[in-house]
């Protein structure tokens, strides 16, 4: 076995390695493995990227608080995660009380405290312009942030740009990949021992011009992003921290270019907009019935102090007609969501409207504190 062995070992560890994300707080990924695909989507903390590089993966996590003129609460309204990530009591804070506000490894803090997951549907500076604000504009404001995460057909114009930009950065990553399979055979496998003396010298002169195509290969797909992020900007990076700065130094990391444009560059948004723009079938019912379920049976109802339960009632009325409204435009009707299901068992008598667990005792609650509901009748 070549003494290149271990070099090309631990380049392909690493470029395994950074397809993995584990972000701090569950969300859920977007992935596709060719470029116009439907994506797949789940809900986690442990992300894998495709490992082809013309493929793309957005990160979406759900919204973790609510908002209303009254003031903001952590309670999650409309989560499409399962199971939906929530603080077992809310913490809810009037406007006028709001004096301190800043983020701390990814949680935001309000007043010294942590009050839940940074996201980047709202920054500092869009809660400091409401703690500003007086009611009636701060109405408004949440409002157009409302109707600002639910945008399917503007992330649809997003992908088909962020596509064009990155095909050149995509095209390199694919031929370089290929090229490093390729000399990993070659040196792995010892290649060179099993040709005639003249054609293994021939080839072996050759492979000083195969490293410098691929470095080509790697500043063209580098230079080719690097223009991308100048006219869509990456929120939260600078020069320093620039992910393109890493890959800059380090190849492995450079491999997957289109989908790290796709992570940096996507808009805040909900991730059921996500799913309308661009998901499977059965991701998009999936995901509607999670939002449609969470605003109809809340979790915490009965259990939050009266400010977060009152913030929180403002949202989800802001919220759920648009989400139902968005729905029939797609031509999901809220009704078919909600249907109940068939019995699954021969004593199955009635079921969770918010989880779908199903039960053997009619007229209690589940352990989420939902009503139970009968289920469908037997066919």
């Amino acid at each position: 076995m070549s003494e290149w062995a271990p070099v090309l070992a631990a380049f392909w560890l690493f470029w395994l390695l950074d397809g993995v994300r584990l972000p701090a707080h569950a969300a859920w990924a977007f992935l596709a493995h060719r470029a116009g695909g439907a994506a797949r989507a789940w809900f986690g903390h442990l992300h894998a990227a495709s490992p082809s590089p013309l493929g793309w993966r957005s990160l979406v996590p759900d919204i973790p608080f609510a908002l209303s003129p009254t003031g903001l609460a952590n309670r999650p309204v409309g989560a499409a995660g399962r199971p939906a990530e929530a603080p077992t009591v809310a913490q809810a804070l009037r406007w006028e009380d709001v004096k301190e506000l800043s983020v701390v490894r990814g949680w935001l803090r309000v007043n010294g405290r942590r009050f839940c997951a940074h996201t980047p549907h709202v920054n500092l500076a869009d809660l400091r312009q409401l703690v500003a604000m007086d009611p009636a504009a701060r109405a408004t404001r949440i409002e157009w942030l409302l109707q600002r995460w639910l945008r399917p057909t503007h992330l649809r114009r997003r992908r088909r740009v962020l596509l064009a930009h990155t095909r050149v950065a995509a095209a390199c990553n694919a031929t370089a990949l290929a090229l490093f399979a390729a000399l990993t055979v070659w040196f792995a496998g010892d290649l060179a021992a099993r040709l005639p003396a003249g054609w293994a010298e021939r080839l072996s002169r050759t492979l000083p011009l195969w490293f410098g195509y691929l470095g080509l290969l790697h500043v063209l797909a580098l230079f080719s992003i690097a223009r991308l992020r100048k006219r869509h900007p990456w929120p939260g990076t600078t020069a320093k921290d620039s992910p393109l700065l890493v890959a800059a130094l380090f190849p492995p990391q450079a491999l997957r270019l289109r989908s790290l444009a796709f992570e940096k560059s996507q808009p805040p948004q909900h991730p059921l907009a996500c799913a309308l723009a661009f998901g499977r079938p059965e991701v998009v019912r999936e995901l509607a019935f999670n939002v449609v379920a969470d605003l109809r049976w809340p979790l915490g109802a009965g259990r939050d102090e009266p400010l977060a339960t009152e913030i929180a009632a403002w949202h989800r009325a802001r919220l759920a007609p648009r989400v139902e409204e968005l729905l029939a435009r797609h031509g999901i009707a809220v009704a078919d969501l909600l249907a109940a299901p068939a019995p699954d068992g021969p004593a199955s008598c009635a079921y969770c409207p918010r989880c779908r667990a199903q039960f053997v005792a009619a007229g209690g609650r589940c352990p989420h504190g939902v009503a139970l509901a009968p289920l469908a009748p037997r066919g």
